[in-house]
């Protein structure tokens, strides 16, 4: 019967998935391609378009989550995952809150947008000490993103920012209460949190402020007239810029959370030590990315980073955050870069103006650029020009156009994109660690050879949507990257449009800008990849969207990490509450009986005149201590 079982399952799958040799990694058949064309709509408020200054341009919302490309990973996943998975049947179905679960909301705010994540897990009421670790579960379906990110709003003006965040945010709760409106009348026990990431971090700590204390203010109830929160807030550490140290590991736990091995190695207290297996993490967003791996000995000189669920073990993770290396970030300081570079030939008076030729664009394109990024006599990146005033760099624009010999722009863009990690910081780093630097001056232990005890790094974020894009497996090395690069750089504009339209044949527009970045995307992840962070062509990356059944982010690290700290009760099992009962009765009998007994003694002692027990003064020991000699 197993043996049947297997194999019906094994059929089904072959009709939905497109799976490599071991079975346990596989793709979607029909990918989904949401990051492909971004449909833009008003944001609307109870039927009611919004007439602030926000307009048709400044969002767009998609209430589903993104599964660019739908990979999947199969390994042996946490019990509440299978519990999950049981529930919704397929993977597709739709799934309703159960009544004797609770919520977790996570907002995480990106550079690029924000996006709403709806998670479930059982309320934290334990029958055993000390209380296990809560897991966590959420739905494709119980995920809503929004453009733009957070960031964007740093300058509207301040008496006008209530009102516009107001806006932004409202259908991200209207969606939480649609997805959670079964079990209205618990809203107000549900966290919710707001974690904001690398486009943040790149503002000024005024500009943060400024914009985080109106979010908090609109999620505390402070412009009720503006926005209504049901949902529970008990202090300001749940709206917040995170750090990327922070953003970092959450991704690590959300990977080894999902695989199987994160609660399965955490049980007890103190370290974790000499795990069975352990998976690496590589997240990309648009203002910064991540890498944060467990070092097998232990040995991590700096960036270490103690990960503890509730009252486990914790784990000792070397965990980095690289801001401006992101791939929007990036894209701007490589045009920024080449802009600077062609300058030095021109007279300054033609200078940041007119022309400029970009290797990293394929051959017929051509774009304006406008930045405020400028460079020092020492090469490196400033926010100051010559004519800055205060600390407003001149912002300038240009045209920036691809050659006419597209065969020779990999090898240009390459240089470009490797000059980008800034690896001549690492001489101090080279210095007082003997060489172990990834780039930008940072240490970094060697990067662990996948072995039975090492799984391999996890790609996802910006890795999936450059996967999808390249046509390469869930699991490709690093070489197969550079191979694909090169074909996309060789290609002409019009020949990329044409390889775009197979990868896309669902009628949607063609996003010329974000075609125009993949020469760039590629090219750089690669640059990153073997020169940054040290991979060899050979090592191996699995990128997933979907890890047993739960989407890969982040948030799901974050989510799981909360949902530990919160508080819980302590609630004796029915076998437990039965020998309790029982150990009562027989503790009252025995109490009876040795009053009864010991009455009965009293009465002998008196009657006979003698004690009960005396100690022998006399004679020989044989056990080494005085016998006890009942007379």
């Amino acid at each position: 019967m197993t043996y049947l079982l297997l194999l019906l399952w094994f059929t089904a799958a072959l009709t939905e998935h497109i799976c490599d040799d071991s079975g346990l990694i596989c793709a979607e058949m029909e990918l989904e391609d949401e990051l492909a064309v971004d449909i833009e709509m008003i944001v609307e408020d109870g039927g009611e378009k919004s007439n602030r200054i926000l307009r048709k341009k400044d969002f767009t919302t998609t209430e589903t989550s993104t599964t660019l490309p739908s990979d999947e990973f199969h390994s042996e996943p946490p019990a509440a995952i299978r519990w999950w998975n049981s529930l919704l049947g397929k993977r597709d179905a739709e799934h309703h809150p159960q009544d004797k679960t609770s919520h977790i909301l996570m907002i995480d705010a990106g550079s690029g947008g924000s996006r709403l994540h709806v998670y479930e897990y059982d309320r934290r009421s334990f029958s055993t000490l000390p209380p296990p670790v809560s897991d966590v579960a959420t739905d494709s379906q119980w995920t809503k993103r929004l453009k733009p990110g957070l960031s964007s709003f740093a300058n509207v003006r301040e008496e006008e920012l209530p009102a516009v965040l107001a806006d932004y945010m409202r259908p991200m709760l209207t969606f939480a209460k649609k997805v959670l409106k079964e079990k209205k009348s618990h809203w107000g026990e549900y966290h919710i949190y707001l974690k904001a990431t690398g486009g943040m971090r790149t503002l000024s700590v005024e500009d943060r402020t400024k914009l985080m204390d109106t979010v908090r203010d609109l999620f505390q109830n402070k412009y009720p007239e503006l926005l209504k929160n049901p949902f529970r807030i008990d202090g300001i550490d749940q709206i917040r810029v995170i750090s990327g140290e922070e953003e970092a590991i959450y991704g690590w736990t959300a990977i080894n959370y999902l695989m199987g091995t994160l609660i399965s190695n955490s049980g007890g207290s103190g370290t974790v030590i000499s795990p069975n297996i352990t998976y690496g993490a590589l997240d990309m967003g648009g203002a910064s990315t991540q890498i944060s791996f467990y070092e097998p000995g232990e040995d991590i000189m700096s960036n270490l980073f103690k990960m503890q669920l509730g009252g486990s073990k914790h784990w000792n993770v070397y965990a980095h955050s690289f801001l401006y290396f992101g791939i929007n970030s990036a894209r701007e300081r490589n045009s920024a870069r080449i802009v600077h570079e062609q300058d030095k030939g021109r007279p300054n008076h033609e200078r940041l103006s007119g022309r400029y030729y970009n290797p990293c664009f394929n051959g017929g394109y051509e774009t304006n650029f406008t930045s405020k990024i400028h460079f020092n006599d020492n090469d490196v990146e400033s926010w100051l020009s010559s004519s800055a005033v205060g600390n407003n760099a001149q912002e300038y624009s240009v045209s920036l156009y691809g050659g006419v010999l597209p065969d020779t722009d990999f090898h240009q863009c390459y240089t470009y994109t490797v000059s980008l990690l800034r690896k001549e910081s690492n001489a101090w780093c080279d210095f007082a660690h003997g060489g172990d630097c990834s780039y930008a001056g940072i240490y970094q232990p060697p990067i662990p050879y996948q072995s039975a005890r090492y799984g391999g790094f996890f790609a996802f974020a910006n890795y999936l949507k450059l996967w999808h894009f390249l046509k390469l497996p869930i699991k490709a090395n690093v070489g197969q990257v550079k191979a694909r690069a090169e074909e996309i750089c060789s290609m002409s504009f019009d020949e990329l449009i044409n390889y775009n339209s197979e990868i896309h044949k669902k009628g949607k527009d063609v996003n010329l800008e974000e075609l125009s970045d993949y020469c760039f995307h590629s090219t750089y992840t690669y640059s990153m990849l073997h020169d940054g962070y040290g991979f060899s062509d050979s090592t191996n990356i699995t990128v997933a969207s979907i890890i047993n059944g739960q989407k890969v982010t982040w948030a799901l690290g974050s989510a799981l990490y909360e949902i530990n700290s919160l508080d819980w009760t302590y609630t004796p099992g029915q076998v437990e509450q039965a020998f309790v009962g029982m150990g009562v009765v027989l503790s009252s009998v025995v109490t009876v009986c040795c009053v009864f007994l010991s009455l009965q003694l009293y009465k002998e002692r008196r009657h006979r005149g003698a004690s009960l027990w005396s100690i022998k003064p006399d004679g020989p020991d044989r056990h080494g201590y005085g016998a006890v000699e009942d007379i």
